[in-house]
């Protein structure tokens, strides 16, 4: 009888635990989207119950069906797991002394913390501000004598930082000169009457590839090349004249642009492809590690290619995937501008390792 007490109340017990008790088996993982949601239920259109910056971190104790199961102000609610990736951080607030030092190309500096406010002043990297306050992953900074302003913190570092961060900034100021004076094709895939692939909300492949390739042509255009777009503008364009375009330049190296779909909503990642090897794999290969390393989306790896563009185009050339837009969550993420702009600069300086190699 009294095996039999002790039984029902370790039941008892048991069965009064809160979900977040199963910490023990749990798994940090960080944010890797510029606000992802989390909803009450494991479905894509289920109620949104609050969101979670970028640069977060959450511990996950369960995962199903593409969706991850996190404890958020004190509710279970659940996650898209695409942009959950693994870490051993603890602390959900980046650290900093009294300066930052900005690590990528073409950064906005707004009048508030958030991807909503006003453009202010577009920072490079190198550039390196006084701290005034942190919000969250935003750092508010003083941009001049008269002048403050918020700046993305997943874009910036401790200036006062040494180490690795140190070693990569060095790299990066020594590459920094290798593509003045190149010509770089770029082309937005798809464009007028051909919209591409559509994504899982309605979006457009065609809009995704031109403002990508517009920050592109911005950042490219920082580092001292010159740069040819096939298209400008929302018009179709013949497979044959985007070669033809990239023939008539002396063209180094020739960049398509593209998001990729799949009948598997679950399909992610981004890669890049190739047509004759050689110097056109090493050229994805360099591209396709700076895309996963500035975006977090993970890598499919380089691949053969045999499309048009790069098949029948005798300069340097290779196409890139920059996520699946069949897929809710990667969808999402793509059409903020962030990720276009850090997309962009993942192949910038796949460009830059690639020519300074």
């Amino acid at each position: 009888m009294k095996r039999f007490f002790v039984f029902i109340v370790a039941i008892i017990l048991l069965s009064g635990m809160p979900e977040s008790a199963e910490a023990n088996s749990s798994q940090a993982y960080k944010v890797g989207t510029s606000s992802l949601n989390v909803r009450n239920a494991p479905q894509i259109n289920a109620e949104v119950i609050g969101s979670i910056p970028r640069g977060s971190t959450v511990q996950v104790y369960e995962k199903k069906y593409g969706w991850a199961k996190v404890v958020y102000n004190g509710r279970t609610g659940w996650v898209a797991s695409t942009y959950l990736f693994r870490t051993s951080q603890k602390s959900d607030q980046p650290s900093y002394s009294g300066q930052i030092s900005v690590t990528g190309s073409y950064v906005r500096i707004r009048t508030g913390s958030g991807t909503d406010y006003k453009v202010v002043r577009i920072a490079n990297q190198g550039d390196t501000y006084p701290v005034l306050e942190k919000k969250g992953q935003w750092v508010h900074i003083q941009v001049d004598s008269t002048q403050s302003g918020w700046i993305a913190g997943w874009l910036v570092s401790d200036s006062n930082q040494s180490g690795s961060s140190a070693v990569s900034r060095t790299s990066a100021s020594q590459n920094s000169n290798s593509l003045r004076g190149k010509n770089i094709v770029i082309d937005a895939g798809y464009g007028g009457i051909d919209s591409g692939s559509i994504g899982y909300s309605g979006s457009l492949e065609k809009n995704h590839t031109l403002r990508t390739a517009s920050h592109l042509a911005s950042l490219l255009k920082e580092k001292g090349a010159h740069v040819i777009l096939t298209r400008a503008s929302d018009r179709y364009l013949s497979l044959n004249s985007r070669v033809a375009i990239s023939n008539s330049y002396h063209t180094d190296a020739f960049v398509s642009v593209h998001y990729n779909s799949s009948p598997v909503h679950l399909s992610r990642g981004v890669e890049v492809y190739y047509y004759k090897g050689g110097a056109d794999k090493s050229l994805a290969a360099n591209v396709l590690r700076n895309i996963s390393n500035e975006t977090g989306f993970p890598s499919n790896g380089v691949r053969f290619g045999d499309f048009y563009v790069l098949r029948e185009n005798p300069k340097l050339a290779v196409l890139v995937e920059l996520g699946y837009i069949s897929n809710p969550g990667e969808e999402s993420a793509i059409q903020a501008e962030t990720y276009q702009i850090r997309a962009a600069n993942g192949i910038v300086q796949g460009l830059s390792d690639y020519f300074s190699s």
